[in-house]
């Protein structure tokens, strides 16, 4: 549902900022946008607030998801823990690769706009076992290996998530801007 919710905060936001979301054809507002005192009043601040809160519950529960079947799936702690050891490896070295190779031209070739559908489609896709699968019986542990990738996906496409985002504040006006960052990386992020 988290995910679904994200791709349409996407949606409302390129709607509300096609030339921050590379919307072609899209023209510059007339005007910048004007400070107000509550962030709460302007309609894009409070969409990218909930694109936050989404983005981290889906992250969540994709975490949780993940962990439940990795406890089903490795009962024994050795192999958790070589599991583990392998799987951070993995996570890290995804992270690293994306980040330094592919978000640039990704987001140079495809633009914003699909940068920020980037992690929630992707998640949307690695969810979709689950939802199929989920509620038959006999496949349920089969499923772990549509959570390991859902969760690497989840870190490799970070990278694309995070320089998007970054690039979603940029409508807003300077005094204001330093306000939302602060209350989207330092309180909504870490919920």
């Amino acid at each position: 549902i988290f995910i679904a919710l994200c791709l349409v905060l996407v949606i409302l936001l390129a709607r509300m900022e096609p030339v921050a979301l590379g919307v072609p054809g899209a023209e510059p507002a007339a005007r910048a946008r004007t400070p107000r005192t509550s962030l709460l009043h302007d309609p894009y601040i409070v969409l990218i607030f909930a694109l936050f809160i989404c983005w981290t519950l889906s992250f969540h529960f994709v975490d949780n998801l993940f962990l439940e079947r990795l406890h089903a799936q490795f009962t024994d702690k050795v192999n958790l823990a070589n599991f583990l050891g392998i799987y951070s490896a993995v996570v890290g070295l995804s992270t690293f690769l994306s980040g330094a190779l592919l978000t640039a031209p990704f987001l140079n070739r495809f633009g914003v706009r699909v940068g920020a559908y980037a992690l929630p489609v992707t998640l949307a896709v690695c969810i979709l076992p689950f939802l199929v699968t989920g509620s038959i019986w006999g496949l349920v542990p089969f499923l772990f290996w549509p959570a390991f990738a859902a969760k690497v996906l989840d870190y490799a496409v970070d990278p694309i998530d995070r320089a998007t985002r970054t690039i979603l504040y940029q409508p807003i006006s300077e005094h204001l801007r330093v306000r939302v960052q602060m209350i989207t990386e330092g309180i909504l992020r870490p919920l």
